[in-house]
């Protein structure tokens, strides 16, 4: 299942919902709250992948009860998000340290990685000899 801009997320994770669900990638930059999952919603989801998702403020409360999730992908992750899931002391890492598998890439590398190839391109080779 692919869900991407004007999803709110808020509705589709009660209980026994998508039981046969298996990968879920959430694309969307004006997602602002995922705000729960019950208990007993998603059984068979593997892979959860976040996309784009810049105006997530949390992961959503429940996740920790999902315990079939063997990858989460965070892309890009806000800075502010990493020091929350950090496995020595994040605030939100109970959410997550069930997820054998978790992938992210920091915002802030992300953006210095663009201004790196966006940067002034270099100067054309010449023949001088």
């Amino acid at each position: 299942m692919l869900m991407m801009e004007g999803s709110t997320g808020k509705d589709f994770c009660k209980a026994g919902g998508f039981p046969k669900l298996e990968v879920l990638i959430i694309a969307s930059g004006v997602l602002e709250e995922w705000t729960e999952l019950e208990e007993g919603a998603l059984p068979r989801l593997k892979y959860l992948h976040f996309h784009s998702c810049s105006s997530l403020r949390m992961l959503p409360e429940g996740l920790q009860f999902v315990t079939t999730v063997e990858e989460l992908v965070l892309l890009p992750l806000l800075d502010e998000h990493e020091e929350r899931l950090k496995p020595d002391g994040g605030v939100e890492n109970y959410k997550i340290r069930n997820i054998p598998k978790i992938t992210f890439i920091p915002e802030s590398v992300v953006a210095s990685r663009f201004n790196e190839n966006s940067s002034t391109p270099p100067a054309p080779a010449t023949d001088e000899e």
